[in-house]
């Protein structure tokens, strides 16, 4: 008969492989992993090793890579209208949120499911109960239609519904090593020799290393899957220009990996991201670092002496985003250069050096005094970038093989 392993909420069954290994380090880290509860037929629950996490903290990483419970519903209504079937997604969350997960103790529910079931059968029992006649007539086409989601997709939906947020997902593994289909060794290998899914490129060391600490410090699952490269370190022709064309010239190739670029938020930077958003790519993607409000009224200095003005868009590097609760320095912005096609000028922060090794003593030690916020928003602006460049590419690639 072979051995099973299920992806489980409770005891949803969302998806199984036989005789292999899944991977769903995509949203699963090793210190996940501890006892959990295998169900069997005849309510035999017996604890064995695997992996488990409240749902409630995989929305996060799952919206992430493009699972986004508004794009199901959007698809879901499509295909039901398609085939005529008068179900929407509202409907089936209602139903969800109504009778929530306690219905798996209902002996009449678990009768014939041999302790659990799938979201397909889940789905049906509950329009059964709420719409018979609805439910007869078109049972397998909504059953086939639910069963076809990816099993990230059916938990971005559940996520919605709160009576399923304190859920646990788990993931068996322990039955398929008993049984000689996996090793701990291949587990060991599906969580520490992932590729990374995203390249993201900076003009320099430190944006890559400070976006790198801002990113793991918020988004610690979603950091799984990015590489960073600063192009001072890794390309022989530095300069925002020829990063630029380093974009172009990776498009031209047909480059089939996911990759970001950042470029400062400023006269240089914004003239370089216009360059490359001529260049429609599917699989790279280009922005600056994000517009704050912090910047709207900044110190600054140049030709026409001090003033207080927006430096967004104009003179705003990785330097901007650090701690400057300095009591005796202002920090300043110094304009450079004027340049005519921008029609601004370029400016940099007075002294932006200094910041720097304090902020990554910060983050080493998780320090309490320093202000982290500014970082903190520049780690969401990065991950919904790659959030967009994640549901494009998939979306992309539907159309493709469509």
């Amino acid at each position: 008969m072979g051995t099973y392993s299920h992806l489980r909420i409770n005891k949803l069954v969302v998806s199984w492989s036989k005789n292999f290994q899944m991977d769903h380090t995509t949203i699963f880290e090793n210190a996940d992993r501890g006892i959990v509860d295998y169900y069997f037929a005849d309510d035999e629950v017996i604890q064995m090793p695997g992996y488990q996490k409240n749902l409630s903290d995989c929305t996060s990483v799952l919206k992430f890579f493009g699972y986004d419970a508004a794009k199901v519903e959007f698809e879901l209504n499509k295909k039901f209208h398609d085939e005529g079937i008068p179900i929407s997604y509202s409907i089936l969350t209602e139903l969800f949120e109504r009778y929530g997960p306690s219905i798996f103790k209902n002996r009449d529910f678990v009768e014939g499911f041999h302790g659990d079931c799938d979201f397909g059968n889940y789905s049906c029992y509950l329009i059964k109960k709420q719409y018979p006649e609805i439910r007869n007539k078109n049972a397998e086409s909504i059953s086939s239609i639910l069963n076809g989601l990816h099993e990230y997709e059916i938990i971005a939906m559940l996520s919605t519904v709160d009576s399923w947020l304190d859920q646990r997902i788990v993931w068996e593994t322990h039955d398929l090593i008993e049984s000689g289909w996996s090793s701990e060794i291949e587990l060991y290998n599906l969580f520490n020799q992932r590729k990374a899914e995203i390249l993201i490129v900076t003009e320099g060391k430190s944006d890559s290393e400070i976006i790198k600490r801002a990113f793991e410090k918020y988004y610690p699952s979603e950091s799984k899957s990015i590489e960073f490269i600063d192009m001072k370190e890794n390309y022989p022709f530095t300069g925002t220009g020829n990063i630029a064309n380093f974009y172009l010239g990776l498009c031209k190739i047909g480059v089939k990996r996911k990759i970001l670029f950042i470029f400062d938020n400023d006269t240089e930077g914004n003239k370089a991201k216009n360059k490359c958003e001529i260049v429609n790519d599917k699989y790279i993607r280009c922005t600056t670092l994000p517009v704050l409000s912090d910047f709207d009224n900044f110190r600054t200095i140049g030709p026409s002496g001090e003033a207080f003005e927006n430096v967004n868009t104009r003179a705003v590097a990785i330097e901007m985003f650090l701690d400057q609760n300095n009591e005796n320095d202002i920090p300043t912005i110094r304009w450079t250069n004027f340049d005519k096609e921008m029609n601004a000028y370029q400016g940099s922060l007075v002294d932006k050096e200094k910041y720097i090794k304090p902020c990554l003593q910060a983050f080493e030690s998780n320090s309490q005094n320093y202000n982290f916020e500014r970082l903190k928003k520049l780690a969401q602006h990065v991950w919904e970038e790659m959030a967009t460049l994640n549901y494009e590419v998939s979306e992309n690639l539907k159309k493709e093989e469509w």
